[in-house]
């Protein structure tokens, strides 16, 4: 079976609203990250380096916060088709511009 990565975001980031792009910067260097989000068969072989099996892609419709709009959903869908086998799709029909602000964490 191997190991299954079962969260990973390629998104469309030139859609980024630039003050949300920002917040990313000190992260990581802009070619790695759009690099990968434009490139499936670099992003699979970096997979392999990793010794990840599959993936399961994440991204969501937020045009208001994020700034992805339902292109997102397109392009990852796109995406996949490199290789459906290892490539898994987890779509989130949620606008995201609603939310203002995250509940309160449980006691625990």
């Amino acid at each position: 079976m191997g190991v299954t990565d079962c969260h990973v975001h390629i998104n469309p980031v030139w859609e980024m609203r630039p003050e949300v792009r920002a917040l990313f910067g000190n992260v990581l260097p802009e070619d790695h990250r759009i690099a990968y989000q434009t490139d499936a068969p670099g992003f699979l072989a970096y997979l392999d380096r990793c010794g990840v099996d599959r993936a399961v892609l994440v991204n969501y419709v937020s045009p208001d916060v994020i700034g992805y709009t339902e292109k997102a959903n397109d392009f990852v869908s796109e995406y996949v088709r490199a290789d459906p086998e290892r490539e898994a799709l987890a779509k989130a029909a949620v606008d995201l511009s609603a939310v203002t602000e995250h509940p309160a964490p449980a006691d625990s």
